[in-house]
């Protein structure tokens, strides 16, 4: 069986998330959630401004966004 780890998103997952995304692209599917990861796609370290925000918002309620890895090929997956 296959495990999944969930992390959250840092720098050293920058070339995974854009293939991740980029995977949805050429597909020409619909990516559901992902805090805008699609229009961050050209400056991945802003995404990463603006979930680090989003998880300690005040006037609004918080989000937390982990991307889930497969272990085996280390891939990102929607779940």
């Amino acid at each position: 069986m296959n495990s999944l780890y969930l992390f959250f998103p840092t720098i050293e997952l920058e070339v995974s998330a854009k293939e991740f995304i980029n995977e949805f692209i050429e597909y020409e599917s619909e990516l559901n959630g992902g805090a805008g990861l699609r229009r961050y796609l050209n400056d991945y370290n802003a995404w990463l401004v603006k979930i680090n925000h989003d998880k300690n918002q005040k006037d609004k309620v918080p989000a937390t966004t982990y991307f889930a890895i497969r272990e085996d090929d280390k891939k990102l997956l929607e779940y």
